[in-house]
């Protein structure tokens, strides 16, 4: 096995200037060669500290000194298991300063000291003794040139390297380093077996240890046939590993590593962002945006043949275009590559929209050589550079008819767009969360429970609430770890729901997730809720997505865009794609989340959730949509929730359900009484008319009791239900909420006098 001392890569001997007892403290041990690893003594604790800019590689590395007593054993919190210490007796020579000791630290945690991180050892002696030299011989890895693609398959993210050299790889000692986003899971594995532990990740960049004495070498393949691969669990929607990716094996074919200086000249014209500049080749495949007038330096990268490009820019009236330059990276040389933007040639499209379901439409310009998805009012000019469109403009509900289609910029000028509606007016919708917490005196009959004998004006139940990070084990029917509190089994659930689906089958009965409790939505577990989904015969699931922090705030655009959204979004594609239509996919949505733009921009109240769910509405996954949830409460006094629905309404296409809450509410000191019911029925309906949509009401919850006599100005979870049963124009309205325990006050229908 081939060793080198510190600093890695090179050989070097670190040796005491004077010798040390152990009877001194706080002792420095100072090295005559290099100040990469400072040795400090106290009594019998011997501290090892990283003080150079590079990872020391500690597995398999062996400490050296004299020593003239015994020693008994080394101990450290570091060892994962006992370290091999060998002794050979030099006391008999002429000016010998001891015992040679040669401890082989095998398996230590941390396999890595990163820079400024120390490692205690602590020896078990027979006398106090002078210590002599010390030397650390650290594993020889050597970068060596691979090829790295990846992919994401069935929640499997997969790095497969691949030996594009003409000489074998040893696998007995390896490290790969890369870049991931969120934190890296510490379950690896792979083909061959190579052991992958997770050695340190130090902000993204993550560095794994591998190799065993009986794996096979790594054979030249330059058909990536027989790759190397590292697998770990990650969603679809998590990011995914980037460069730059280094590989190293001990007793590899070393390469001298390159740079390379990606420069931007300063911008052409005012308001252009900062481009996103590519950097592909030698298994490389990264990104970064990179200032107008600055550079961005990629070290050790591996000699070859790289392809640099940026993204095309635009202030809306002036576009840009960099051509792709080919750089070939040298060993011990810095590669230069200098991008230059040339104006794109362009022309002015005016938009007419004919019956139009809302003021702006998303519409999108498909070109040969550009993208554009754009908001779009009628009578508005768009300028575009020069090319040849394909026009889409998708609203649910609504078909487009688009003239001329393609359009080509800059002969045409003008663009129309036609809709027609395709959407049939359906039964009125009443979205009912239910409890799960809330006991029912039936615990053993489904089919006698609260649940099986709901109303069937509630014809839509969101069973509240299953953790976002749920584990469930299809065909189990178990609700441990769902975070769903129903105190009966899983097996009387799913009759409730059997029964409550035979008595109604109109009702539409989901599993909501997340709420303001489980918010565990990195960790989304998209399979087991779609594996309880299907077991337990429901209809789809209710985002119900609150995070603590949202980050949204006004563009340069004049548009909010959130920290969240792409987590957002990706929660939607994840849930839809296991959950394909005629399921359910519905989202909940805060009080202001369509507030922050247009003539909204300084609607109150304001809150971190302002504009929360618009770049969702935005984006094509707002298809996958069917109903949103208002949360039209616990927003305080000065809320209008019908001009929340007004700018919902603008954004969103399809169906929208308006929420109300049984007095008091969480918060804000706000009361809905039955006249704010009965208004807000009113608008609903009204502004369904309109948008030709099922009107839909929201009730939080099925089982929330009032605080106080129920009344008109203080009304209970029933008064609200039955007045919205009636407003909404569903039947059998004085059907009670609740069969077992507290019927919730009168289920008749009130007249009221409301102003």
């Amino acid at each position: 096995m081939k060793k080198t001392g510190i600093v890695l890569l090179s050989f070097i001997l670190f040796w005491f200037s004077t010798p040390i007892s152990w009877a001194d403290s706080n002792q420095t041990l100072k090295a005559f060669s290099s100040p990469a690893v400072k040795f400090t003594l106290n009594h019998e604790i011997l501290t090892m500290t990283n003080t150079g800019r590079e990872n020391i590689n500690l597995a398999n590395a062996t400490l050296s000194f004299y020593y003239a007593g015994e020693i008994r054993a080394v101990m450290s919190k570091a060892f994962k298991s006992t370290p091999t210490l060998k002794k050979q007796n030099f006391a008999f020579q002429p000016h010998s300063e001891g015992n040679f000791y040669s401890l082989y630290l095998k398996e230590i945690d941390p396999a890595v000291l990163t820079p400024q991180a120390s490692v205690q050892l602590k020896f078990a002696t027979d006398r106090r003794d002078t210590l002599h030299g010390i030397q650390l011989n650290t594993i020889a890895r050597v970068p060596v040139p691979v090829k790295v693609t990846q992919e994401n398959v069935n929640w499997v993210q997969t790095i497969s390297i691949c030996n594009n050299t003409t000489k074998a790889i040893p696998l007995k000692d390896i490290e790969f380093t890369f870049n991931y986003a969120i934190a890296m899971p510490t379950n690896i594995w792979g083909q061959p077996w190579v052991s992958w532990r997770l050695a340190s990740q130090q902000g993204t960049q993550v560095t794994l240890l591998g190799g065993t004495t009986w794996t096979p070498d790594l054979q030249p393949d330059p058909n990536c046939s027989k790759p190397l691969t590292i697998q770990f669990n990650a969603s679809p929607s998590s990011p995914s590993p980037v460069g730059p990716f280094v590989f190293k094996a001990e007793g590899g074919t070393p390469v001298e590593m390159g740079s390379l200086t990606v420069k931007l000249p300063a911008a052409p014209k005012a308001g252009l962002n900062n481009p996103t500049v590519t950097v592909q080749g030698m298994g490389i495949n990264t990104q970064q945006i990179v200032t107008w007038g600055g550079q961005w330096q990629l070290n050790n990268l591996a000699p070859g043949s790289y392809t640099v490009s940026a993204s095309a820019v635009d202030n809306g009236s002036d576009f840009f275009h960099a051509a792709p330059l080919t750089v070939t990276v040298i060993a011990q040389a810095t590669s230069q590559a200098l991008l230059q933007y040339t104006a794109v040639p362009s022309g002015n499209v005016t938009i007419t929209l004919t019956n139009s379901p809302q003021s702006t439409v998303p519409v999108t310009f498909a070109g040969n050589k550009y993208n554009f998805q754009k908001n779009m009012s009628s009578g508005v000019a768009i300028n575009l550079p020069n090319d040849t469109y394909k026009v889409t403009s998708v609203i649910p509900g609504f078909t487009a008819t688009i003239t001329p289609n393609p359009l080509i910029v800059p002969s045409n000028t003008t663009l129309n767009i036609a809709y027609q509606s395709t959407t049939v007016i359906t039964t009125p919708r009443f979205v009912g969360y239910f409890q799960s917490w809330s006991p029912d005196s039936q615990t053993a009959d489904g089919t006698k429970t609260n649940l099986a004998n709901l109303p069937e004006y509630v014809n839509v139940v969101n069973l509240a609430f299953i953790k976002p990070d749920a584990i469930y084990t299809k065909g189990s029917l178990s609700l441990a770890n769902t975070g769903l509190q129903f105190n009966y089994s899983g097996t009387v659930l799913k009759q409730a729901i059997t029964s409550l689906h035979q008595r109604h089958p109109a009702t539409k009965i989901l599993v909501a997730i997340g709420g303001a409790s489980y918010l565990k939505w990195d960790s989304l577990n998209a399979k087991a809720i779609a594996d309880f989904v299907g077991d337990f015969g429901l209809d789809g699931v209710d985002i119900d997505y609150e995070p603590s922090v949202t980050g949204c705030a006004v563009g340069t655009d004049n548009r909010i865009h959130c920290q969240i959204d792409a987590a957002f979004e990706g929660f939607v594609k994840s849930l839809r794609t296991l959950l394909p239509r005629p399921f359910w996919v519905t989202v909940t949505g805060y009080s202001v989340a369509a507030y922050g733009e247009d003539q909204w921009k300084t609607a109150l109240p304001q809150s971190q959730f302002t504009g929360m769910m618009l770049p969702l509405f935005r984006s094509a996954t707002s298809r996958d949509i069917d109903l949103v949830n208002i949360m039209s409460y616990d927003a305080g006094t000065t809320y209008d929730p019908v001009q929340a629905l007004n700018a919902y309404a603008n954004y969103f296409t399809g169906q929208i359900s308006m929420g109300v809450e049984v007095p008091p509410e969480a918060w804000g000191g706000n009361v809905t009484t039955l006249c704010r019911v009965i208004q807000l029925s009113e608008a609903v309906k009204a502004k369904a008319t309109a948008r030709n949509v099922s009107p839909a009401m929201m009730l939080w919850s099925l089982q929330k009791a009032v605080v106080g006599t129920p009344t008109p100005g203080n009304p209970s979870a029933q008064m609200m239900a039955t007045t919205i049963c009636t407003y909404l124009g569903l039947i059998n309205c004085n059907q009670p909420l609740l069969i077992n325990g507290n019927p919730l006050a009168s289920a008749s229908i009130l007249k009221l006098n409301c102003q």
